[in-house]
Parts: structure tokens; sequence; C-alpha cells
């Protein structure tokens, strides 16, 4: 009886972590009148010409919500939304400093602040982040690398980590090789299909893409030639990509990612498989500057200011 009372206990707990937020009063009025403004334009774009994805409608759904109850949290008990006003502005964004949310984090909630502010009919209604922040640097996302986050440089065997991946699953070790020599990412190396993407001196990077945004990746030397060769061997067996008939996408990714860990290439030992587009945007950069990046070691002083902006916008579109 204890044990079972035990695993109650632990079902109700895990469903209360899951459950959506409950509103009540004036909490639950508020809740509704934004869902009755979110129904008429949570699915579209900000110029409302496009629908978006699911991800970003429920996205959008929680960071609302939650500025709301932020809101009431506060002493704010805003009902009509209609009222939003610069203090309730301020409230927020003092809020969100106070919490140490990252630069990426508060331009997001920033952008939503806009977009709700549009919908209500208030375009002006948000300054500049400058204006409310305590510490406007806090605003600004630092893109510089400052250390070199490929397997390389934290001195990893690639090839010994990449065959001890193989003999658990040759294909979850496809998907490392295809990050290595081309720059993809774990879901565009699973999705990619070398019928269609592979064209010869370059490929088409078009499924499971960030954003949904396609783009080239050029095919110019051997390694890159025998990996597309290998995924293609293996593709012919399902007929589209690396992932078996037997598994959706959502399975394989799970599996990819369990393969990886069980082999050490996790967060924990100090590698994942993202370190490998990092080892990839450094061989070009190489290549097409002649110099190392900053990160392993290079000075940069041969080359001119639009020389290295132009190798890194061109490894940026590379990466997508």
């Amino acid at each position: 009886m204890m044990t079972e009372k035990i695993v109650q206990d632990s079902r109700a707990s895990r469903t209360a972590r899951t459950r959506s937020p409950r509103y009540h009063g004036k909490l639950a009025r508020a809740r509704a009148n934004l869902n009755r403004l979110l129904s008429a334009h949570i699915r579209y774009s900000a110029n409302g010409k496009k629908v978006v994805s699911h991800a970003t409608i429920n996205d959008r759904n929680k960071c609302f919500g939650k500025m709301i109850r932020d809101l009431h949290a506060l002493g704010y008990k805003l009902v009509e939304l209609d009222n939003l006003k610069p203090k309730h502005i301020q409230a927020l964004v003092s809020l969100w400093e106070t919490q140490g949310l990252s630069a990426s984090s508060l331009q997001k909630r920033f952008s939503y602040l806009r977009l709700l502010c549009q919908w209500l009919g208030k375009p002006g209604l948000v300054g500049e982040p400058a204006r409310y922040l305590q510490d406007p640097s806090r605003y600004q996302r630092d893109y510089a690398a400052r250390q070199d986050k490929s397997w390389q440089g934290q001195g990893v065997d690639q090839a010994a980590v990449i065959a001890r991946v193989e003999a658990k699953d040759p294909r979850v070790a496809l998907v490392l090789r295809l990050i290595f020599a081309l720059g993809l990412r774990v879901q565009e190396a699973s999705l990619f299909r070398p019928q269609l993407d592979d064209l010869g001196d370059h490929i088409q990077v078009v499924a499971g893409t960030k954003g949904g945004r396609p783009r080239v990746v050029p095919v110019d030397n051997d390694e890159q030639r025998a990996v597309l060769n290998q995924v293609r061997q293996v593709s012919v067996q399902t007929g589209r990509s690396l992932i078996p008939k037997t598994r959706t996408l959502k399975q394989w990714l799970r599996h990819v990612y369990y393969v990886l860990d069980a082999c050490g290439v996790n967060r924990k030992h100090g590698m994942v498989a993202h370190g490998g587009r990092h080892a990839y945007a450094n061989i070009v950069f190489e290549q097409l500057t002649g110099e190392p990046s900053a990160v392993r070691g290079g000075s940069g002083s041969q080359l001119t200011r639009s020389q290295e902006r132009a190798a890194r916008l061109e490894v940026s579109a590379r990466l997508g």
C-alpha cells in the first residue's frame, strides 16, 4: 500500500508540473480577453501575410500568458488589454532584468511585446530597450566566438569517437559525418535526401532547416564526396533519407541522441554533435582567407576588415 501511495504521489506530481496554469477572478478575465485578441492574430506573421508554424503559435501563446500572469503577480491587475500602459512595459522589463534573462531572450520578449501592442492598435507603445533597462548592454548579443568549440579544440579524437558510434549504429555515424563534412544540423543530416539534394558540385539543404530556410553548401573536396556517396548507398534502402522506414523523425532523433549519449557524445563529456558545425566553420574560414580563425590562434593581421567580414558572412550562409 505504501509503494502504491508513493507511485500515485509521483504521478500526481508529474501531472501538476505539466498542467496548464490556472486562472481565477481578474486574471481569468484578463486571459479571456487575451484569448479573444490572439484568436484574430496569433496564426499570422507580424505583417499579417503569412501563417506561422505551430511552434511559433505555441511559443507566443505561452509568452503572452506569462506576461499577463507576471503583471498580476506584480500587483498590476490588468483586465482589459487596451489599458496596457508604459508603466506595465517597465514593470515587465524590470522583472526580466532581475531574472537575468539572456540577450536573445530579452530580444524575443521585446519583439513579442511590440507585436502585442501592434495588435492592440498601439504600435508605438514599446520604446527602445535602453529606456527600460538599467544595464542596456544586457540587450546586446555577443556574437564573437571566445573559444574553439569544435571537438579538435576540446582535444577529442574525432575519428575514434565516430568509429565508436559506427560500431553501435552506422547510420548515426553517417549523421555525424555529414555534420563534420558539410556543416549540417542533426535534423538536417537525418532528413538529407541524396537522390534529390546532392547536385554534384553542391548540395541543397531543404528538409529540417532552421526557420524553413533552404541553403546551398558547396562540395569541393574528396572527403565530402566520399561521405555523400556513403549516405547515398544507405538511403537507397529507405528510398528517402538515413531514417529507417520503421521510425518517424521524432523516434529517429530520440534514437540518434541516445546512441550519441551512450558513446560519450554529450555535454557531460564536453562534446556534442554541434561541435562538428564549429569544426566545419573553422575549416571554411581558413579556406576562404588563408588564415586560421581567431579561436584557432589566427590574428587576422593579413586581412582587411571587409575581407574578414565577407568570409564570416560566407561561413554563416553555409551554416544557415
